[in-house]
């Protein structure tokens, strides 16, 4: 019962942000945006202890889309850019890699960033993140390691699990699936 009384809190808190982020996406933007207003914009789609989780991990692993349909997967270091409200990913020699590639040809991508809390109870943590990426940055010189190239991720897709719900038995964790596009 206690589950069901978890889910039901959960559906209403997470109706109340994706009621937040419509609002938002539907007021005009402007150059000078108050702090609530900057607050608000950097956290609509992730909920702060999603944000607070992300800056603390270094490492995610990023789904791409061959042009074959074959999946990849490859282990890369973020960050969460809080002005385009995206992931972005950069690393050695960025537009020369496959992975930038595969974005370039069909942008359709998931991240992933996990870890162990703890293995006594064992409590697993983590963020996925489903949507569109943009490859940002490639110049024509793609021979220096050094870039500047990174893949953009636009999320359309989030869910969590065990990032807001420290305190709970690790068998009735809610996970917090939710669009944000």
């Amino acid at each position: 019962m206690r589950w069901i009384e978890d889910s039901k809190k959960a559906e209403t808190r997470y109706a109340q942000i994706n009621t937040a982020v419509a609002a938002q996406r539907g007021r005009r933007q402007t150059n000078a945006l108050s702090i609530d207003e900057q607050h608000t914009r950097s956290t609509m789609f992730f909920i702060p202890d999603e944000l607070d989780y992300l800056a603390g991990q270094r490492l995610g692993r990023l789904a791409t889309v061959q042009p074959d349909g074959t999946l990849q997967v490859s282990p890369v270091g973020f960050s969460y850019n809080s002005d385009t409200m995206t992931i972005d990913i950069g690393g050695y020699r960025m537009a020369a890699s496959r992975k930038f590639r595969n974005v370039v040809d069909n942008g359709r991508v998931a991240f992933v960033v996990d870890d162990i809390a703890s293995v006594t109870p064992w409590r697993v943590r983590c963020v996925e993140i489903r949507g569109r990426a943009e490859a940002v940055g490639a110049g024509d010189d793609t021979s220096s390691p050094a870039d500047g190239a990174i893949i953009r991720i636009h999320p359309e897709r989030i869910i969590s699990f065990g990032i807001d719900q420290p305190d709970q038995e690790p068998h009735e964790l809610v996970p917090n699936s939710r669009d944000v596009t």
